[in-house]
């Protein structure tokens, strides 16, 4: 529980589209290569098909990257807080789809303070789903489902943040249960 805490804390702390194509690109081969990885935490909030948008996913994927960088510098071989380091790195790299894909959510929640209000609540509950995720894993099967994603995304050979959000949007609403 206490993890869970630190962890909302941070990203509170913290928090501040491309077309489908008909031949798989990257992100959607990776996607593919990854299968079970990729899959999301049960929300829970029950999402429509809707409410399943790449900024949405971007949001969870920053939200995942720093579980991971707080959790898994010891399973990937780093010293501690080099992988954050990472993280942070790529928060600043990537700030300006940060602060749209928060801006867009905002609005779609009525914008304003009520607007942040209820960003600050979907960001929190998927920080405290990310939590429990690797509290109830275990942070040695929660790192290694996180690997290929956080390499994915933040080493050398880097793939697009939005598109990786975009593919899983998509795989998302295809798979997505109606509410």
């Amino acid at each position: 529980m206490q993890q869970t805490w630190r962890a909302v804390a941070l990203v509170m702390a913290l928090a501040w589209s491309g077309s489908a194509a008909a031949q798989q690109g990257p992100v959607e081969r990776i996607i593919e290569q990854l299968g079970s990885f990729t899959a999301l935490p049960e929300s829970s909030v029950c999402e429509s098909v809707v409410d399943i948008t790449t900024e949405r996913q971007l949001i969870r994927l920053h939200t995942e990257l720093l579980l991971t960088s707080l959790a898994c510098s010891e399973a990937y071989g780093y010293d501690e807080g080099e992988l954050f380091a990472l993280y942070r790195q790529f928060t600043a790299d990537h700030a300006r789809e940060i602060i749209h894909a928060q801006t867009r959510i905002e609005a779609e929640f009525g914008g304003g303070v009520d607007g942040m209000t209820q960003f600050d609540a979907f960001r929190t509950a998927q920080a405290n789903d990310e939590a429990e995720m690797l509290n109830n894993m275990g942070a040695g099967s929660y790192c290694a489902m996180r690997h290929a994603r956080f390499d994915s995304l933040t080493g050398p050979d880097a793939v697009s943040f939005e598109g990786y959000a975009e593919a899983l949007a998509m795989r998302a609403r295809s798979a997505a249960p109606r509410c």
